[in-house]
């Protein structure tokens, strides 16, 4: 027991780059707007989707290219 098979053994991608998520719906629109802050949770963008009857809900990852926050 405790091998963790069922905890991402082997994901090879940490979680820690995605920074929020964002619903983009049908005929173009990005909830939240891209001026704005992502969801914070997969969840809340999720709902979006469900609501607005289709899109897809898309994690929003860190630059590598830009410097880590201090």
């Amino acid at each position: 027991m405790g091998c963790r098979c069922g905890g991402g053994a082997g994901s090879g991608q940490t979680s820690t780059d995605i920074i929020g998520y964002r619903a983009y719906l049908p005929g173009g629109v990005v909830s939240p707007p891209l001026d704005q802050p992502p969801y914070f949770s997969y969840r809340e963008a999720h709902t979006e989707v469900l609501l607005a009857g289709g899109g897809t809900t898309r994690a929003i990852r860190r630059d590598p290219s830009e410097p880590a926050a201090v």
